[in-house]
């Protein structure tokens, strides 16, 4: 098996499936049909691989463990689970939960920065707690549950509403980035935000050749200290 930077691993890399999704680039897939769907799929859910695209998992009933960049998280009833692109993780076969899962690339995130806002940590609600599962507050999970049913009716419909699905969809990515007390977007400005954006494309295109975070400081034309800063105060995280 060849990972994505060409290494020969025993990990599979895996892309979107186009031919099954409710849209080009998201989907919205319940556990216990996907766990359904498991004996069929061209690669093994319960065994490491890694996934061309973004994942947020709401668990509503049950726990598992669920292995993530080598790490075994405990997940229960109410966390959210998210998964970034490029993240290696595997499902608990033996504890399966039920739950909701959506799939969006890294384009259908690109069509909503077009025309809205997002925050700069719109992908890093979590990063205070450096796990990728989130418990939020009971508050915050009616929200995202009437979020998600909504989202259900746009699937259902007899014609698929793009825009409706993308603002839905924003509400829900903001509500969650910003319900855990992370620090306030307005403090950073733009040209800082596109710092970091632009670091994160970086990394995604060269992570494979270029370890050390000077060298990307120093492609984008600051010094790693401005980078650091910048990294530490939008994504509470140091770029290493």
């Amino acid at each position: 098996m060849t990972d994505v930077d060409g290494t020969r691993i025993g990990v599979p890399s895996i892309e979107f499936n186009t031919d099954v999704a409710l849209s080009k680039n998201f989907d919205i897939v319940e556990l216990e049909t996907l766990f359904d769907r498991a004996p069929s799929l061209e690669f093994d859910l319960f065994s490491p691989y890694r996934a061309q695209f973004h994942h947020l998992i709401f668990i509503s009933k049950g726990s598992c463990s669920h292995f993530i960049d080598f790490v075994h998280h405990r997940c229960a009833e109410g966390n959210v689970i998210l998964l970034t692109k490029n993240q290696i993780h595997a499902f608990d076969k033996v504890n399966r939960p039920a739950g909701t899962m959506l799939l969006f690339t890294s384009d259908f995130l690109d069509s909503i920065s077009a025309n809205v806002r997002l925050p700069a940590n719109v992908l890093n609600f979590n990063s205070y707690e450096k796990s990728p599962v989130y418990a939020p507050s009971p508050q915050l999970t009616s929200y995202c549950e009437l979020v998600i049913n909504e989202l259900r009716q746009i699937e259902s419909g007899a014609v698929l509403n793009e825009l409706s699905l993308r603002l839905l969809f924003a509400t829900l990515l903001i509500k969650l980035s910003t319900g855990n007390g992370m620090p306030g977007d307005a403090s950073t400005n733009d040209v800082d935000r596109k710092h970091v954006n632009r670091f994160m494309a970086l990394i995604e295109q060269d992570y494979s050749t270029a370890k050390d975070a000077s060298v990307y400081a120093e492609f984008m034309g600051i010094t790693y200290k401005t980078l650091n800063r910048i990294c530490r105060q939008i994504v509470g995280m140091s770029p290493k």
